[in-house]
């Protein structure tokens, strides 16, 4: 059985600061990606353009930039966080991936994938602390799991249904 998850209560601060958090995670994991996608079908025939190390080196910059915030929003949530500024160490630039072996430009794709699965694995534990939406709150009232089976007690009660002609 997994480890029971405390969710926030909806409208506190605290749900507040977690959907910061979540929003600031999200932000990390799209750069992440759009990090990979410079080089994830490799480099064979491909020629780089100036414009194209630009974009890397301000994709790579911002993941470097912001890593700290990073490790300390999600926390002990994710594994293997130090990997990210590991592989940021190992690629300067598109010239320099599109210098390495095949074997090398391999390892370095499956330590990012390592990293995003693990990323994503972190998002998930910080969304699973969201308060119960509504339909959530009435399955659980009937008996059913809401996600995780989860089993909460509603924060506020469903609004009543609106009867007016």
């Amino acid at each position: 059985m997994g480890k029971e998850v405390s969710r926030v209560k909806a409208g506190s601060s605290a749900s507040r600061q977690l959907e910061e958090r979540i929003a600031f995670i999200q932000e990390y994991i799209k750069l992440w990606r759009q990090f990979f996608e410079a080089f994830a079908d490799g480099f064979e025939g491909r020629k780089i353009f100036k414009r194209d190390e630009e974009e890397f080196a301000r994709v790579l910059n911002s993941l470097a930039h912001h890593h700290y915030r990073f490790s300390f929003t999600a926390g002990k949530e994710m594994s293997g966080v130090d990997g990210i500024l590991k592989i940021l160490c190992e690629v300067s630039s598109l010239s320099h991936l599109k210098g390495l072996s095949e074997a090398q430009l391999g390892k370095i794709q499956v330590e990012w994938h390592e990293i995003f699965i693990n990323m994503n694995k972190a998002l998930g534990r910080w969304i699973s602390r969201r308060p119960l939406t509504p339909e959530e709150q009435a399955l659980a009232k009937k008996g059913g799991a809401p996600p995780q089976g989860q089993a909460a007690a509603p924060s506020e009660p469903p609004a009543a249904p609106d009867e007016s002609p």
